[in-house]
């Protein structure tokens, strides 16, 4: 059984967050995207890292799918992870972790083809913030997933929380979950993939992975602050404000934090 963390247990390497995030600054510098992402996602991902670190061994053999803007894995080296290897699809031709941290990238899309994994080779897998994103064939995904990871071996998953406090809001106030022609047109323009087509509820989540035999082991529901981010919206303000004032109904809270094995 994993041992729990709450947020206030976060372990951060200050050092080792300066040094990466100066290195994805540098190996991008012409695409503010990265480094944005990876400062309004800080909180997430050193709580996701800060999970790895107190549950699996430095030689867990770990897959990050979608793996943008590479933060994780870069972390995860610094602190002692060197069985690492990324997907993306918008992986840069010209953006490397593995003369740096010897971390693996490799550039495929997810949903037409093989992971680039032998069977049963992996101990974890990760797939945070990218099951939202899946809109043509999250099945073959998933049988994948299952397909690398080893008996017993661990799957993590992180992604937005269906029932959450904003979402809720938007419909009473406004009917609808989201503006479609923007979602459909000038995201995918823009990033080469769509924004988030189909948010889980924990109830759906559960579902699908004992569908795919996965037993759940661990659940986390939680909410994470953006960092140093300029200017935030009204709307923004106001739904942080909402996630804070409602942290006592887990519920509502906007994050999902999951973690499964494979059944033998």
């Amino acid at each position: 059984m994993s041992a729990k963390l709450k947020q206030k247990d976060i372990l951060i390497n200050d050092d080792a967050v300066a040094e990466v995030l100066e290195y994805i600054q540098q190996a991008s510098p012409d695409n503010d995207n990265y480094i944005y992402a990876a400062k309004e996602h800080l909180d997430r991902l050193l709580f996701t890292a800060s999970y790895i670190v107190k549950n699996f061994p430095v030689s867990t053999k770990i897959l990050d799918i979608g793996s943008f803007p590479f933060f994780l894995p870069g972390y995860l080296s610094t602190q002692g992870f060197k069985n690492i290897c990324t997907t993306d699809i918008n992986r840069p031709d010209d953006f490397s972790l593995d003369t740096r941290w010897g971390v693996q990238s490799y550039k495929l899309d997810i949903e037409e083809e093989p992971l680039p994994c032998e069977d049963e080779s992996l101990d974890l897998v990760l797939l945070l913030e990218v099951f939202e994103h899946l809109y043509r064939r999250p099945n073959h995904v998933f049988r994948e997933i299952r397909r690398v990871l080893k008996p017993g071996g661990a799957l993590i998953i992180s992604t937005p929380n269906g029932g959450r406090i904003d979402t809720i809001i938007k419909y009473i106030l406004r009917g609808d979950l989201g503006t479609p022609i923007y979602e459909f047109s000038s995201v995918y323009e823009k990033l080469g993939h769509f924004t988030h087509i189909r948010e889980y509820t924990l109830s759906e989540i559960k579902k699908y992975l004992k569908h795919f035999s996965f037993s759940v082991e661990d659940v986390i529901l939680s909410t994470f602050y953006t960092n140093d981010i300029p200017n935030p919206s009204r709307i923004r303000t106001v739904m942080v404000f909402l996630r804070k004032a409602l942290w006592f109904l887990p519920m509502f809270r906007a994050n999902i934090f999951l973690v499964a094995r494979k059944s033998s």
